[in-house]
């Protein structure tokens, strides 16, 4: 049974720590994303979350920064926008293509990580963005990401938003626990 303050960020009383201790996951997402993790480590690829539960609180100060512009805006290829030059409609809709509103964000549900290969990207010595070009060719995610392609469904791992067709852009990076996710999908 799904609590429904569990579905808006409202409670932590569905989660656990990661194995880091750093992160919040569903209590059922734990396992598998170790074990996802484990199976990264054995091929000498990092699995690390940047993101996992995000509150309530959370997510709406990361929508209100983006609206005044204290956090890069992007378009759907991950360019940064010049916000001042925007009506409010166009800077709502922009920043709904990579932000949800609080109360819909999937990461208030503790089965959606954010993930990237934080020794890789240490590694390129460059500013890591959390754009697609990071997860492909020579960016520090690519290994990550190609192992994400071929085995992230055998720990029953998905990505939402595998490619971009209007709405959410693509992000490469984002990975959901199907079978607890799809619980809470319907639901919304």
């Amino acid at each position: 049974m799904i609590n429904p303050q569990s579905l808006f960020g409202l409670t932590e009383e569905h989660l656990i720590n990661d194995a880091s201790g750093q992160f919040k996951l569903h209590k059922a997402v734990a396992l598998p994303f170790a074990e996802l993790q484990l199976a990264c480590t054995k091929q000498n690829i990092g699995c690390d979350i940047v993101s996992g539960f995000r509150t309530f609180k959370r997510q709406l100060s990361i929508w209100q920064r983006k609206w005044q512009g204290e956090l890069a805006v992007r378009n759907p290829s991950g360019e940064k926008l010049n916000i001042a030059t925007l009506s409010e409609r166009q800077k709502l809709d922009a920043i709904l293509t990579w932000s949800a509103l609080p109360g819909a964000s999937r990461h208030h549900w503790g089965t959606d990580i954010d993930v990237y290969d934080k020794a890789a990207v240490h590694q390129s010595n460059q500013a890591f963005e959390l754009v697609p070009e990071e997860y492909t060719g020579a960016g520090p995610c690519a290994a990550l990401s190609e192992f994400l392609d071929n085995h992230l469904t055998k720990f029953d791992f998905y990505r939402p938003y595998s490619s971009y067709s209007g709405g959410i852009a693509q992000e490469p990076w984002h990975i959901s626990y199907r079978p607890v996710a799809e619980c809470f999908e319907t639901l919304m």
